[in-house]
C-alpha cells in the first residue's frame, strides 16, 4: 500500500511501510520513519552546518 504524505510543503509517497528493515529487532520501515520524525527536533540542530 502507498501512503501519500506532505512534508515541508512537498508531497511524498511512502510505500512498503510494513517491510522489516532491522530483522534482528523486528523494526519496520514505518517504525523507523516514526522514530526519526519524533527525534528530528532534537537531532537536526546538532547536524546543522555538517556535510
Amino acid at each position: 500500500m502507498k501512503v501519500p504524505v506532505k512534508v515541508d510543503g512537498r508531497e511524498l509517497t511512502l510505500s512498503n511501510l510494513d517491510k522489516v528493515l532491522y530483522p534482528d529487532y523486528g523494526f519496520t520501515k514505518a517504525e523507523v520513519i516514526d522514530y526519526y520524525s519524533r527525534i528530528a527536533p532534537v537531532l537536526l540542530p546538532h547536524l546543522r552546518g555538517r556535510p
